[in-house]
């Protein structure tokens, strides 16, 4: 035998490809048999119509599937076809899954072995199930008419066997005529008769005259129809007899008119008139209600698939018979075959009771909704809202239900975050609230507390007792401790604002928690970025964040133990879940490992004045949050009670490149001059006057800006220069350094002009330069602190 070249392979597997997908996708049933009648190959058009699978059905007989009565008939039709028949158009019954009737209509043929063994037989079926379960439904309809053509039909068939009999029952058949025409008459559908070679009506009912007019005598074509020339081109005549004449039956069709453009199911039989001859009768039913219900139908279902929601539909037994494309994607099941085989409608609601309530709920008439968690195909659990309801059939019983599913996820994750900012605005609001209140404290504690600062500096320095030195001196820091809380009041509140500059982390970091740590029993672990981008930061304030933050750890661990510090940088492009704008951040994280923050006040931590200290006073983490907030960064905490806590600060890094600053020591500045002083409080000219006499300047103290000026006016004016002004920032009810260096810069632009407040948030403070002054001191001072601000400026301007 000659080899098949592969062109032929080529096209045989091309061939064999094109026949298994036409085998696939068919619709109609195509099947084989052994020589048994087993099932040995059936196509997926099985599952369909029987509701079994294919599995379940292979190596089965057919007659597995049918009545003992059908089975055997159809038992003696296939030992037909493997004696070498075909069968066209064999109808029969089987029995479907779910214990209904499935008509069928088989063509069929045995098939043989190379040798000539017939092997068994194959072939291929249709379902006329939903035509046979219409035809019942027409039966009462048909009744009527059946038993007048029955009673037409007897007469022809008694006027056809014998000339003779005609003349007899002549009489009969004109009355059996009028019967005929009677039931005609009452019938509730289009009924006509016409002649089948001139198209002429010889008859028309009530129904059809209310419709059409008396149109007897006239062609049918042209009263019944609009716009033609001659017959329809859909004219059944032909249908109706056999080339010899024979009638073949009723004819059954669909038609729209084309004069009122109603739907009508028609029914044409070639019948016998009064005169012998075969005439063409049609009953016409509108089915135009029908028509517009499959067509609403259509377009809902296909509303239903176009939809975003899943929508499934189950019966009253729970079964899941129907989702949309929507449900699919949203589980992940592709049928509901499938969903079905995992458990139906339940299987994709987490929580079974919730899917029991449910059911019940719509089973006793009830519709439900509600928001519940959901499970897809892969397992991903989550949140979502349904709304379920019965589906009741035209005699009000519940014959389903709907449930329409909407994935919530993305608007829980949008309440939570709302919730969240909402959460973070109010925690601010308090910040802001209370840092007002302790701005203000501060800002009058340091005023008071300046001129005992000051005094007890003034009375150290002058003091030859050393027992009284040693008890200022505990005085003295004492007083400095307080000034320490006062700076951390000032620091929480809008007062402490940071005076940054490009810094280097790395070494600084590692400075500080060295620093920090020193005396104790916990080490600390440093993982730091090599290339760590540099931060403009206040180092004063982020060293004091992070030597709060590790003296809590170290306090977290009384047994001792280790801190880890990691230092990254971290790029945000906007698009995560964090409260800060897109940009480059270096992120500090402190991890210790003691006794963790319990969960019902780790949302408290940060709120000023809270603390589970016997000792603190609870202002540590809220002047740390103040202060990162300050610097434009974050600081945020994850903790688990018995494994200890990690704080993460992230701060916005610099592009800025770190200027290279080399370290200056003040020393003591002694000089000549006279130096105006302006302040509200009596104290603290005092004070600040008697800091000045030691340091060898005369003074001249002012209680108020105008009268500061006017003394200052008056004495240039007169020839007498001072060396340098020192201004109280604001005066209560007068007028403060902040307006009077206005009127100052405009008598004279090069005099050292001085600014010191006890409120140091204000921007004067911070850029004295940028307001006229030549620069700043935060009350309280010591005189040795004085001394340096005035250092480098009074020089070249003593008298």
């Amino acid at each position: 035998m000659k080899a098949k070249s592969d062109g032929d392979i080529s096209e045989l597997k091309y061939s064999l490809s094109l026949y298994q997908d036409l085998v696939e996708t068919s619709q109609d049933l195509i099947w084989q048999c052994d020589a048994e009648g087993r099932y040995t190959f059936l196509n997926p058009a099985w599952e369909t119509i029987f509701g079994y699978t294919v599995k379940e059905m292979m190596g089965r007989k057919f007659s597995d599937f049918q009545t003992p009565e059908t089975a055997a008939r159809d038992a003696e039709q296939f030992r037909k076809l493997m004696q070498g028949g075909i069968v066209k158009g064999y109808e029969t019954v089987h029995i479907g899954k779910d214990g209904n009737e499935i008509h069928l209509v088989f063509n069929a043929k045995y098939f043989r072995s190379e040798s000539g063994e017939v092997l068994g037989t194959r072939g291929t079926a249709y379902d006329i199930t939903e035509r046979r379960r219409y035809e019942k439904a027409m039966q009462r309809k048909d009744d009527e008419l059946s038993a007048a053509m029955s009673e037409m039909e007897a007469t022809n068939e008694e006027l056809i066997a014998t000339n003779d009999e005609l003349i007899r029952t002549e009489t009969s058949l004109k009355e059996s005529h009028e019967r005929l025409l009677i039931v005609l008459e009452s019938i509730d559908a289009l009924v006509y008769i016409c002649d089948m070679e001139t198209y002429e009506v010889l008859f028309i009912n009530k129904y059809g005259r209310e419709e059409w007019g008396d149109i007897v005598g006239k062609k049918c074509w042209q009263s019944l129809q609009k716009g033609l020339d001659g017959p329809c081109s859909f004219c059944t005549n032909y249908r109706l007899r056999t080339a010899d004449g024979t009638p073949t039956g009723v004819y059954e069709w669909e038609f729209q008119n084309t004069v009122n453009k109603k739907w009508y199911e028609c029914r044409d039989k070639a019948v016998l008139w009064t005169d012998h001859r075969y005439v063409r009768m049609e009953i016409a039913t509108d089915i135009t209600a029908r028509k517009q219900a499959e067509e609403k139908l259509l377009f809902i279902s296909k509303a239903i698939e176009a939809t975003s929601e899943a929508i499934g539909i189950s019966d009253n037994t729970g079964r899941h018979i129907y989702q949309n494309k929507a449900l699919s994607n949203l589980f992940g099941y592709t049928t509901a075959e499938e969903l079905q085989a995992a458990g139906g409608g339940p299987a994709v609601v987490k929580d079974p009771e919730v899917a029991e309530e449910m059911f019940k709920n719509i089973m006793s008439g009830h519709s439900w909704s509600g928001e519940l968690e959901m499970v897809t195909k892969s397992g991903r659990v989550f949140p979502a809202y349904e709304y379920a309801d019965s589906i009741k059939d035209s005699n009000g019983d519940i014959a389903g239900l709907i449930g329409i599913i909407t994935d919530i996820s993305e608007r829980k994750q949008a309440e939570d975050e709302r919730l969240k900012y909402e959460k973070q605005i109010l925690h601010n609001q308090k910040l802001e609230s209370l840092g007002i209140l302790a701005g203000g404290i501060a800002h009058d504690f340091n005023n008071l507390m300046g001129g005992i600062f000051g005094y007890l500096d003034l009375a150290s320095g002058c003091s030859r007792d050393q027992i009284v030195r040693d008890h200022l001196e505990k005085a003295l820091s004492t007083i400095n401790r307080a000034r320490g809380l006062t700076g951390q009041l000032l620091t929480f509140a809008k007062g402490g604002a940071p005076i940054q500059k490009v810094t280097q982390l790395k070494s600084f970091i590692h400075d500080t928690i060295q620093f920090a740590l020193s005396g104790s029993n916990v080490l600390c672990r440093f993982d730091i970025y090599p290339d760590l981008w540099p931060c403009s930061i206040d180092q004063n304030q982020i060293g004091q964040v992070i030597e709060n933050i590790v003296i809590n750890a170290a306090q977290a661990m009384p047994m001792g133990g280790t801190i880890d510090l990691t230092a990254r940088n971290i790029e945000i492009s906007g698009r995560e879940n964090i409260s800060l704008p897109k940009g480059n951040y270096v992120r500090i994280s402190i991890r210790d490992y003691g006794t963790g923050i319990p969960a019902d006040i780790l949302s408290r931590i940060f709120d000023p004045f809270f603390t589970t200290k016997t000792s603190g006073h609870g202002l540590g983490l809220a002047t740390c949050h103040s202060i990162i907030v300050r610097h434009g960064g974050l600081i945020d905490v994850e903790s688990e009670t018995g494994k200890g806590s990690t704080f993460h600060i992230t701060l916005p890094a610099s592009s800025e490149i770190q200027p290279d600053e080399s370290e200056t020591v003040d020393t003591a500045n002694r000089g000549k001059g006279r130096i105006l002083i302006m302040d509200d409080e009596e104290i603290m000219r005092d004070t600040i006057s008697q800091m000045l006499l030691v340091l060898g300047y005369s003074t001249v103290c002012k209680n108020d800006g105008r009268e500061a000026i006017d003394c200052f006016v008056k004495e240039k004016n007169a020839g007498n220069q001072m060396a340098a002004m020192i201004f109280d920032l604001t005066v209560p009810g007068g007028l403060g350094g902040k307006d009077a260096i206005k009127e100052i810069r405009k008598v004279d632009s090069e005099i050292p002009v001085f600014v010191v407040s006890g409120y140091a948030e204000d921007p004067i403070m911070k850029n004295p330069a940028d307001y006229g002054f030549t620069s700043s001191l935060s009350k309280p001072f010591t005189q040795i602190e004085l001394s340096r601000m005035l250092a480098g400026y009074l020089s070249k301007n003593i008298n």
